[in-house]
């Protein structure tokens, strides 16, 4: 199967066009990362007074968000599609390998999304992580 191509659905800016516009934030960056083989994804980065917020983009993967942490960069909050799901492919981050890679002092910062079950509710607790609200 093709990935499917919507180049009539969205307009490309270049990202430093966005820099310091706006109040809430001075600037935003898209990283691509993975979702699945079909379809491109992309986290976002939003540098803001407080530090950085990191939007995982409905993906599975944890490279962005470390490289973040290893760099000592002040993060404000972290936002990541979670699941119980262990496989491969998933394409949602593993509640266990989020938290292999959140040292606890950040874990405050971190907010579960697209939460699909109960037992994925408790297990978020019991890691101390939060759920978001709406």
């Amino acid at each position: 199967m093709e990935a499917t191509n919507c180049v009539d659905k969205y307009e490309l800016i270049k990202e430093e066009e966005l820099d310091n516009k706006f109040r809430s934030f001075k600037a935003i960056r898209y990283r691509k990362t993975i979702h699945s083989e079909m379809l491109t994804c992309y986290a976002i980065l939003i540098n803001t007074d407080n530090g950085y917020i990191y939007y995982s983009g409905d993906s599975n993967e944890t490279s962005i968000v470390e490289k973040l942490i290893s760099n000592n960069e002040m993060i404000d909050k972290m936002y990541f599609d979670t699941t119980l799901n262990d496989s491969k492919d998933s394409h949602h981050l593993n509640i266990n390998k989020l938290n292999s890679v959140i040292p606890n002092e950040l874990k405050d910062k971190v907010y579960c999304m697209h939460i699909d079950s109960d037992e994925l509710i408790e297990r978020v607790k019991e890691l101390n992580l939060k759920i978001v609200d709406y």
